[in-house]
């Protein structure tokens, strides 16, 4: 540990005991990283608190090409984790995500790191992200799956997760400086708020003729199976949900309505 790692702010120090007084009888610690800026803290604290761990990247294949960089760059010890099936294959036999549907966080992120059999992991959450992170522990075992998570910086604020940054100088990923307050999938319904998935199709036009070209396809095969469609083309959909992920794809068969609610879908052969 360097002198300065000995100067630790109060914050810093009491997460860094917070691993170590959860985590040192645990063996190595499977760490997920993002190569965002609170992975990029949580690296940190792992190296200070000297503990056993790896670095694991959920490859999703639709994050940024300069965040993929980023981690190759300057974590060339992360480990990347790869999924089944592309984001692409798996839209083919689904329904479009939304932010009550996500199974592509389910089939992207989690699933690739269930094979790993390292069960104590350590995550960068923070509750001033969302009201339902604001709702979680510090520690949350998963009995199903028989993993039990660990959230270090689940308090911080994200001028701590900045400041840290600024005093051990540590490199992040850019695109933040280019405005993005968070960066993940540039092909996500979390960005249909506003102007941000506007704005990421400009920056990264080549994943949105993907996107645009994949629901045709999904499209057309469900056209073919009798589906009634929300939407007269898949373009009109695609704009639509551009603008808010709440648009739907199907509409009911009898009433000729959009179907909103969650578990109408479950009746829906997808």
């Amino acid at each position: 540990m360097t002198d300065k790692d000995k100067r630790l702010k109060d914050y810093v120090l009491e997460a860094v005991n917070f691993l170590k007084q959860n985590l040192s009888d645990k063996g190595k610690i499977f760490v997920a990283f993002s190569g965002g800026k609170d992975s990029t803290v949580i690296a940190k604290l792992m190296e200070i608190s000297e503990l056993n761990y790896q670095l694991y990247y959920s490859f999703t294949g639709i994050d940024p090409p300069e965040l993929v960089r980023f981690i190759r760059e300057n974590y060339r010890e992360c480990t990347f984790l790869h999924p089944k099936k592309s984001f692409w294959k798996d839209l083919e036999s689904h329904i479009p995500p939304s932010s009550k549907i996500r199974w592509c966080c389910t089939s992207l992120k989690k699933e690739p790191s269930y094979k790993i059999n390292l069960f104590h992991r350590v995550e960068g959450i923070r509750s001033e992200e969302s009201s339902r992170r604001a709702k979680y522990k510090r520690v949350n075992h998963f009995e199903k799956l028989g993993i039990t998570k660990y959230y270090p910086i689940l308090e911080w604020k994200e001028w701590q997760v900045w400041e840290f940054i600024g005093d051990y100088s540590l490199e992040y990923c850019k695109l933040y400086d280019e405005g993005f307050g968070r960066i993940g999938c540039v092909i996500c319904p979390f960005n249909s708020k506003g102007s941000k998935q506007l704005h990421c199709k400009k920056r990264w036009p080549k994943f949105f003729k993907k996107f645009e070209e994949t629901i045709e396809i999904l499209y057309q095969k469900r056209m073919k199976q009798g589906r009634i469609m929300n939407f007269p083309d898949s373009r009109g959909f695609c704009e639509a949900w551009y603008k808010d992920d709440s648009a739907r794809w199907y509409k009911d068969e009898n009433t000729k309505k959009p179907i909103w609610e969650e578990e109408n879908l479950q009746a829906i052969n997808i």
